[in-house]
């Protein structure tokens, strides 16, 4: 993985597994895995858990694009949710690579 600008969350593509080709935020990050969110088929609450060597950087977030973090009171989980989906739409064009195969 790259290295990420402080304050930034980072964007990751998974390039392996059944979920190939999807985008997500990583919200967690231990030695060896990360867990990843992004809104609609993985909700904050339930994290994919994925090998980092699964995962391939394609950007990040700043902080004001990522309002859910803010230090404010708790929200509904729908409403963070959004945030999230609303957040990583402006990565839509991103792509696997062209020598990646399904499966």
């Amino acid at each position: 993985m790259t290295t990420e600008k402080p304050g930034a969350i980072p964007v990751v593509l998974s390039v392996s597994g059944r979920d190939k080709g999807r985008k997500y935020v990583i919200v967690f990050k231990d030695e060896f895995f990360v867990y990843v969110s992004d809104g609609k088929y993985r909700l904050l609450d339930h994290a994919k858990k994925k090998n980092m060597k699964h995962v391939r950087t394609v950007g990040t977030i700043t902080r004001d694009q990522a309002v859910w973090l803010a230090d404010q009171p708790v929200r509904p989980i729908e409403v963070r949710n959004s945030e999230l989906r609303k957040a990583l739409a402006g990565f839509d064009s991103i792509k696997p690579e062209k020598g990646d195969k399904n499966g």
